[in-house]
């Protein structure tokens, strides 16, 4: 049989080219599916119902807060003025959230809090009440007792997501993107929420729920 150099064959070369193109382009499609293959339908009753049966650690950011403002000489956290504090945008936000949690019938147990204002409020906005917690406040990690300090914060958070609620009911923690990214690794916007399963004293990761995502569940979904 004789072998055909594809190099000195211009028609079998360009035939080749495009067969490899498109075969380049298929596994590329294949690759940009199967990153989303993983995520949950936002809009699918399953993890509605997930909820509705509580055992999940809801992992939330504050809303959308006033970026002119700063963290100044926090000496007292329940001084706002010292703060950056939420938006009219951000309270909003948890408007939605609290109708959106109303009309899906989603239980709410324990809601625990950073120490900053911004997370209080989001906190009593979205699901009506707030106990801080230290664990749950941001701090900088600019000398090495901050940075040991925010270690152990967030590892006293990976132990609240493992422990999880009281049965029946769903645990709300309400933190700092920088915490919950150090905990966790994963990014949240402001106002969006993390949700973790909790079993057999272990947490494993859900999904990611914006509000507007809870309201198209309210609004699908809802009783």
């Amino acid at each position: 049989m004789k072998c055909v150099n594809a190099r000195h064959d211009p028609t079998l070369f360009l035939i080749m080219k495009r067969v490899f193109s498109c075969l380049s382009l298929c596994l590329l499609s294949l690759s940009v599916n199967s990153a989303h293959s993983d995520e949950l339908p936002k809009t699918d009753d399953s993890i509605v119902n997930a909820l509705r049966q509580g055992g999940f650690v809801i992992f939330v950011r504050h809303a959308k807060t006033d970026w002119s403002q700063k963290d100044a000489n926090l000496v007292d956290y329940a001084d706002c003025k010292t703060q950056r504090n939420l938006s009219h945008d951000g309270r909003d936000q948890l408007k939605v959230i609290n109708e959106a949690m109303r009309r899906l019938a989603i239980p709410i147990g324990e809601v625990l809090s950073s120490q900053f204002c911004r997370c209080v409020e989001t906190a009593k906005i979205a699901f009506g009440e707030a106990k801080t917690s230290v664990e749950l406040t941001g701090i900088d990690g600019v000398t090495d007792a901050e940075v040991a300090e925010r270690r152990r914060r967030t590892e006293a958070m990976r132990t609240m997501a493992h422990k999880g609620p009281v049965p029946g009911t769903n645990l709300v923690l309400v933190s700092h993107n920088i915490m919950i990214y150090e905990a966790f690794n994963i990014r949240l916007e402001e106002g969006e929420a993390a949700l973790f399963k909790s079993e057999a004293g272990n947490a494993h990761y859900v999904a990611n729920i914006k509000p507007d995502e809870w309201r198209q569940m309210a609004q699908l979904l809802g009783r």
